[in-house]
């Protein structure tokens, strides 16, 4: 039986600097009360993930974006930055 995770996240320093210059209250990133993920760790999209999903026997991640307060950036920086994010994650995949 195959392991898939579902909404596994993953950043990018560049939106997470976008977003803090607008507003501040974000410039700490996503964070969960019960888990607070190294930045390295979300913006890993290559070896040390694989190796994280080996170790733990998953076979399939399915990556999402977290709410990361882009929508506050203005529209000429948030787009070419959501652009980039899709990029990123298509090259990845």
């Amino acid at each position: 039986m195959k392991i898939i995770t579902l909404e596994e996240h993953f950043q990018l320093a560049e939106i997470k600097k976008a977003v803090a210059k607008m507003l501040p209250s974000f410039a700490h990133g996503f964070h969960l009360p019960a888990y607070d993920a190294p930045d390295s760790q979300l913006e890993d999209l290559g070896a040390d993930r694989l190796h994280h999903m080996d170790a733990m026997g998953i076979d399939v991640q399915v990556l999402s974006y977290p709410s990361s307060g882009i929508q506050g950036v203005p529209a000429a920086e948030a787009v070419p930055l959501a652009r980039d994010a899709n990029d990123q994650l298509a090259t990845a995949i």
